[in-house]
């Protein structure tokens, strides 16, 4: 862990947890700050770090903390705003929903705003899609292009988008399904008018399994196991840890949890919240893989090659490159029946749509940049990869 990581970590430490903060162990602040900014954490790091030290000095270090403190109270006003909004008009078409992640877990930090999110997560069943569709429109949302399950604020400045799903997206390909995820409103509670709220058990068990995704498809940072520390700390004495514990053990993320609970020990001095976990002390390559590779991983390195090269790893079949076509262009025809509904008619012809397929991805220009970053990134992928395949199975995620 470098210096500027420790300082971080620290200062996160003592604004949600009460930890003793060291002057000491400042450092670099600029640098400090740059790390807490990767991890989505930088206006609870300068807030915690403004009760220590004038705000005038620390702007003269990191001068675009202000603009960054500014632009963290505005989209947590606007966030809640939209989202405020939005639950009303729910209510009144009777659509039913549970709001997911940080637009619940931000009422459990310091201050809401220092919960930073890209966006709200709601979770609605899926036959209320239309009336759900209808509600956001009404109140000026639209279509986010490219998902018809995302739901965009209709303004310039989008900070804020909502997704609303009919589905928990949580298993990784070498993850077990999870039933109880995959049927959260059987775990939920009536709130007010239609909205629902997880139950402890519910909700922590839906992080773990959030937070393992993430592990094993780009990365999970710091964010990621605050908010798991934050609930193991909250509902300490009042959850039903064994009701975790069996979930857990059918998902096969027992050892995932321990892990996570090794890291939230050592960073935080937040202890096991019961004796059916065990905190277990991670390798080195665990830590430095959650703190230098930003919120969800995306830090220094190619996301797609990296993904690609780890489900490689796993199969040990076929050569990388290879591997990269049949996966993003060759599919098989399963695939290429869904995206194309003619297929079903003309199999004997997946050739002419695979060559289709190829062609229109080379026109398009975003995706010649992604092919060429791709494959020009898979040495320098392989390396990380092989790393990260280590690490995974040390987690019980491969």
């Amino acid at each position: 862990m470098t210096s500027p990581q420790a300082c971080f970590l620290a200062a996160v430490g003592s604004a949600v947890f009460g930890l003793q903060f060291n002057r000491e162990i400042v450092g670099d602040i600029a640098k400090a700050y740059e790390v807490a900014s990767s991890h989505s954490l930088g206006a609870l790091f300068f807030s915690e770090l403004s009760k220590y030290f004038p705000k005038d000095e620390l702007y003269s270090v990191i001068p675009q903390a202000k603009q960054d403190m500014y632009t963290t109270l505005y989209c947590e006003r606007r966030q809640s705003f939209a989202y405020d909004k939005l639950c009303a008009e729910f209510s009144r078409q009777g659509v039913r929903f549970i709001p997911l992640k940080g637009i619940v877990l931000k009422w459990l930090y310091p201050s809401p705003e220092l919960r930073s999110m890209e966006d709200i997560d709601i979770l609605i069943h899926r036959e209320d899609f239309d009336k759900a569709f209808s509600a956001a429109c009404a109140v000026g949302f639209v279509p986010k292009k490219g998902n018809a399950n995302d739901i965009g604020i209709k303004q310039t400045f989008t900070m804020g988008i909502v997704h609303i799903d009919t589905a928990i997206s949580v298993q990784g390909k070498y993850l077990e399904k999870c039933e109880y995820v995959q049927n959260m409103f059987e775990h939920s509670v009536p709130v007010a008018g239609t909205q629902y709220r997880q139950t402890q058990e519910a909700e922590i068990i839906y992080v773990i399994h959030h937070a393992a995704k993430h592990m094993h498809w780009e990365g999970c940072g710091v964010r990621q196991i605050l908010d798991m520390a934050i609930l193991v700390n909250e509902y300490r004495s009042t959850c039903n840890w064994e009701e975790v514990k069996r979930e857990l053990d059918s998902s096969r993320l027992t050892k995932f949890f321990c892990a996570m609970l090794g890291l939230i020990r050592k960073w935080f001095n937040v202890s096991s919240p019961s004796p059916l976990f065990e905190a277990v002390d991670v390798i080195d390559e665990v830590e430095r893989y959650a703190l230098d590779y930003g919120t969800f991983g995306m830090e220094k390195k190619n996301l797609v090659a990296g993904t690609m090269l780890r489900t490689n790893a796993k199969k040990k079949k076929i050569g990388a490159i290879e591997h990269f076509f049949r996966e993003y262009v060759f599919l098989p025809s399963n695939k290429m029946a869904a995206l194309y509904p003619s297929f079903e008619k003309h199999r004997w012809a997946i050739g002419f749509y695979w060559i289709h397929r190829l062609f229109a991805r080379l026109i398009r220009r975003d995706k010649r940049k992604l092919i060429a970053k791709t494959l020009a990134g898979i040495p320098q992928a392989k390396t990380i990869s092989e790393d990260e395949s280590r690490i995974l199975e040390n987690l019980g995620l491969m």
